[in-house]
């Protein structure tokens, strides 16, 4: 093995160790604080939101047929109306994302 790919390798193992741990850190944290690690899922999940429709709503012009066309601008806007309301309550959509939906209070 050439001292450049020894090089690199042992560089990239550090790098790599380095990330572990904080995934462990992280992971730890996720679970010591529930409620702040729901909120900042929410808020990602509103910004994905906001995203995916403006991705969704340039995607309708490139789409053919006026069916196709309004169906998907309408996923576009309820997305970002989502997105939106996520963003704005977000402990409202903690509640709405952890619901089960199960029908037991």
């Amino acid at each position: 093995m050439s001292t450049a790919v020894a090089a690199v390798t042992n560089r990239t193992h550090g790098w790599s160790a380095v990330w572990g741990v904080l995934l462990i850190l992280f992971g730890l944290l996720a679970v010591a604080l529930p409620l702040a690690t729901s909120f900042g899922v929410v808020l990602v999940v509103g910004w994905m939101l906001v995203f995916s429709s403006a991705v969704q709503i340039l995607h309708a012009f490139h789409s053919k047929g006026i069916g196709h066309i309004a169906w998907k601008i309408l996923v576009g806007v309820l997305y970002l109306g989502v997105g939106i309301y996520f963003m704005n309550n977000p402990m409202l959509g903690v509640a709405a994302l952890t619901h089960g939906g199960d029908g037991c209070h």
